[in-house]
C-alpha cells in the first residue's frame, strides 16, 4: 500500500497520480505502462514515484482498492434500506447503481476487465482479496436475510454470495464490453434473480421430488 508520504500530499495531487496512472494502464495495459508513462503525465520526477510507492504493482493495488472503495460508495443509497427491506429485493436496484457507476467511470471499467481476464499472478492476487471482501460482505447480507426469514435454511450462502458478486463485478463488466444496452443488462440480471428467488423446476416436479425424499 502506498507509503505515509503519498497520504501526506494534498488531495489534488493524490488524484493527479491516480488518474494518470488509470489513464494509461486502462489505455494500454497494466503490463505495458511504465513508471516514466505516469510520472511524465502526472508532473511528478521519478524520484517521488518511489517515495509514494514501492512499485507499480503497490500503486495498481491501491488504484483497484480506491475503485472498489469509490463503487461501493455509489451503492449506500440502496444499501441504506437494509433492515427495512431484504437484500435479495434490494439487489435489482444495487445492480442499477453498479450499472452507472461502470458507465461513469470508463477507465475503470477497463482496468476491472484487464484485472479479470489477465493470468499475472499478482493481479490475480489482488483480484482474490478484493474478491474474499466482497464476497464475506454479501454473505453478511445474506445471512441477515435468512436469520429474517426471506431465505431458506439450507441454502449455501457462500456460493449464493459468489452469484450475486459476480453478477455486479465480472458479468456487468464482460456484457459492456460486449456491447448489451443498460436495458438488456437489468433485464438479463432480473432473470438471474428471478431464477435465484423462485427456481428453474415446475412446482408439481418440486413437489413430487420432495415426496419421493
Amino acid at each position: 500500500m502506498p507509503r505515509a508520504t503519498f497520504y501526506n500530499l494534498n488531495p489534488e495531487k493524490q488524484e493527479r497520480i491516480i488518474d494518470a496512472a488509470m489513464m494509461h494502464i486502462a489505455e494500454k495495459g497494466y503490463d505495458r505502462t511504465m513508471i516514466s508513462d505516469i510520472v511524465r503525465l502526472a508532473g511528478i520526477p521519478r524520484g517521488s514515484f518511489y517515495q509514494y510507492f514501492e512499485d507499480k504493482y503497490d500503486l495498481f493495488n491501491y488504484i483497484f482498492e480506491h475503485v472498489s472503495k469509490k463503487k461501493l460508495e455509489m451503492f449506500s443509497p440502496a444499501l441504506s434500506k437494509l433492515g427495512d427491506k431484504a437484500f435479495i429485493d434490494l439487489y435489482e436496484e444495487i445492480m442499477e447503481y453498479g450499472l452507472k457507476f461502470a458507465r461513469d467511470n470508463p477507465r475503470a471499467r477497463m482496468i476491472g476487465l484487464q484485472i479479470y481476464r489477465s493470468n499475472e499472478v499478482s493481479l490475480k492476487n489482488i483480484l482474490a482479496h478484493l474478491e474474499r471482501q466482497g464476497i464475506s460482505t454479501i454473505r453478511d447480507y445474506l445471512e441477515a436475510d435468512q436469520k429474517n426469514g426471506h431465505i431458506r435454511e439450507g441454502i449455501d450462502l457462500d456460493a449464493l454470495a459468489m452469484i450475486f458478486y459476480n453478477l455486479n463485478a465480472r458479468d456487468i463488466l464482460e456484457m459492456l464490453q460486449n456491447g448489451m444496452s443498460d436495458r438488456d443488462i437489468l433485464d438479463k440480471a432480473k432473470q438471474v434473480i428471478d431464477i435465484i428467488k423462485y427456481g428453474v423446476v415446475k412446482e408439481e416436479q418440486h413437489g413430487n421430488r420432495i415426496q419421493s425424499e
